[in-house]
């Protein structure tokens, strides 16, 4: 916008400063030769006429391919910004660096591409204005050596020239610029055509207030709850707090989770399930005691919402992965979505076809998703963060039931009664901080 805006200011002065240059001049130079006027508007058109057809389409194609890769690149990062928990929970921190070094390559492909082209327009343009040094020399010769016309009237008759040729060939002295500005202004009407729509369809809301500088800033606290690799989940007397210590959500938490002993976290809204789970994803450190894990990729994080990236539905499935992801064959993916009940999927789109999944994919069909992507990592530890809060009671038991095929342990935060099903021990979170832990089993 801000392109489009002070280009179309700049050629609008350009153009009357012109206009005003060729009514000037050409008086001038039709009063001092004839033919050289007429010559200059056939070397005006022809100039214009090749810049156009041989420049014209490829720069303007060429600059909009480059707004929108580059447009493409500051979305991709953007949208790292926003889903930074939900990447670090997938530790998918190697596969967006690869998309977003894949997005810069393209962009700085077509920059070059741009600079080669620009190059040779360069080429054009002075040899096509070195041209007026001697072309009024060429036609006023023959009347300067026979007498008709004296010396001075070439410096005169060169000045006029010149001047009624910029303002004639300012298409050709400005078509970089021009071919940007053509750019700029397909972008805008892509704009202005969506905000149409927007307005249309009255889905324009009001853009929430920005957060004042004291509301963003957040001071360095040094962590305090400690962390072990351990062969399987140990917490041992944890206390976990509000990132700005001045709430206590959890207190002397201690448990032990096994291999195979699914557990169930259960509480009212804002009592710390999710906080809890971040901390033993290593992403919550405000508070003290101690948390013992395996090593990371033997853990799987399952949000509510799960995180679509931009790519191909082989790269949705395969998510964290980044390497080698094309040899794995298609088979293969296709009995993973088998398992999670999304054979449906495969037969609607090719597994290499890039779409805005996030809007194709209902919440349900994501949350599977989900847990292909689990099936396939083939963690020791599950962390679910109502992550079949969109299913139905026959797919949630499928996946669990695929969970324990798999000898995956599961922590879950849900709100069901069937849930209890899949679950072995139960911990249940208070409002004042205190928790109880106890078997399943026992309450049957």
């Amino acid at each position: 916008m801000k392109n489009f805006t002070q280009e179309s200011l700049r050629f609008l002065v350009l153009l009357a400063d012109s206009s005003l240059q060729v009514i000037v001049f050409s008086l001038i130079l039709w009063s001092i030769s004839k033919p050289l006027m007429i010559f200059l508007v056939v070397y005006s058109v022809l100039g214009t006429a090749i810049s156009v057809v041989l420049f014209g389409r490829k720069l303007v194609g060429i600059n909009i391919e480059q707004i929108q890769k580059e447009a493409n690149f500051r979305y991709g990062l953007v949208r790292i910004q926003e889903n930074t928990e939900a990447i670090a929970l997938y530790n998918g921190q190697s596969m967006e660096l690869d998309i977003v070094r894949d997005k810069f390559k393209q962009a700085f492909n077509n920059f070059k591409y741009l600079i080669r082209w620009q190059l040779n327009l360069s080429f054009f343009q002075n040899g096509y204005q070195y041209l007026t040094l001697i072309i009024p020399g060429l036609f006023l010769a023959p009347g300067i050596l026979s007498g008709d016309l004296e010396v001075g009237v070439i410096a005169q008759a060169s000045s006029s020239f010149r001047s009624v040729l910029a303002a004639l060939a300012l298409i050709i002295t400005q078509f970089e610029q021009l071919s940007s500005l053509a750019a700029a202004v397909d972008r805008v009407g892509i704009l202005e055509q969506y905000l149409s729509t927007l307005r249309s369809d009255r889905l324009l809301t009001k853009q929430s207030p920005s957060p004042s500088i004291d509301q963003t800033f957040t001071p360095k606290i040094p962590r305090t709850i400690d962390t072990q690799q351990s062969s399987r989940i140990k917490i041992k007397h944890l206390t976990l707090q509000t990132p700005d210590y001045q709430n206590t959500l959890v207190k002397d938490l201690s448990l032990t989770i096994k291999p195979h002993t699914n557990l169930l976290i259960t509480g009212a809204s804002g009592v710390g399930k999710s906080s809890l789970l971040r901390a033993i994803s290593v992403l919550w450190d405000s508070g003290s005691g101690l948390i013992a894990i395996p090593q990371h990729k033997q853990l799987f994080f399952l949000p509510q919402n799960p995180y679509t990236l931009e790519g191909t539905l082989r790269e949705q499935i395969l998510y964290p992965k980044s390497d080698n992801i094309n040899n794995i064959k298609d088979e293969v993916l296709l009995q993973i979505l088998q398992q999670v009940n999304l054979s449906h999927i495969a037969e609607r789109f090719n597994f290499d076809i890039i779409k805005d999944w996030s809007t194709i994919l209902s919440l349900g069909e994501q949350q599977r998703l989900a847990f292909a992507r689990l099936l396939l990592a083939k963690s020791q530890y599950a962390i679910l963060d109502e992550a079949t809060s969109a299913l139905d009671n026959d797919n949630e038991e499928l996946l669990y039931r695929q969970l324990q095929k798999q000898g995956i342990t599961a922590i879950s935060i849900g709100h069901r009664s069937s849930l209890l099903e899949y679950h072995q021990q139960i911990l249940q979170l208070k409002s004042d901080g205190t928790w109880k832990l106890s078997s399943i089993a026992d309450k049957r």
